[in-house]
């Protein structure tokens, strides 16, 4: 994989990860296949596919931090972040299902649930899975920033070593001329 001609072809697919952890990418769709086509073949209950979709999110959140396959520690952290959110959003789409499921069968024989309880819960849950979205996106921004900040870094770094080495050769250069 770290051959010259090998990686000047193909290591812009894996360049971003730790070196044996290479694979990442794959594991990465095939999370994405699964959660959004084999679980419309998994059941056609909904509470069955939250809480298989729950199951795959938190193996990939132990999987990423088992390996930790990211060079950058911004990424991770964004990587991360956006894992947990979706298991988050899996696990409210389990507490939903659950929740109608339940009070659909309670409803009947109960007269202290209204139906204004039932849908004041779910718009609660709603608005707080909106707010969990806003702060991903907003986590996302701040980590591009900071992201480019740190390129900005590197390539003036660079700039100013390339410059100390010219300066360097040229008194070597001027000291060894008589």
């Amino acid at each position: 994989l770290y051959n010259r001609s090998f990686f000047s072809k193909f290591g812009f697919l894996y360049k971003g990860y730790e070196k044996n952890i290479e694979w990442w990418e794959i594991h990465e769709i095939f999370r994405k296949i699964i959660l959004t086509g084999l679980l419309l073949f998994s059941s056609s209950k909904p509470l069955i596919r939250s809480v298989f979709a729950t199951m795959i999110c938190i193996i990939q959140c132990i999987n990423l931090n088992y390996f930790k396959p990211h060079r950058n520690s911004i990424v991770f952290c964004v990587e991360q972040i956006a894992n947990l959110s979706s298991t988050f959003k899996y696990l409210v789409a389990v507490m939903i299902t659950s929740t109608t499921i339940t009070t659909d069968s309670n409803i009947r024989g109960r007269e202290d649930i209204s139906s204004d309880d039932i849908s004041s819960e779910r718009e609660t849950m709603g608005l707080i899975l909106v707010t969990v979205d806003t702060i991903v996106l907003l986590f996302s921004f701040v980590a591009s920033f900071g992201c480019f900040y740190l390129l900005h870094l590197t390539i003036h770094n660079q700039e100013m070593n390339e410059k100390a080495n010219s300066e360097d050769e040229n008194d070597r250069l001027s000291l060894s001329s008589p």
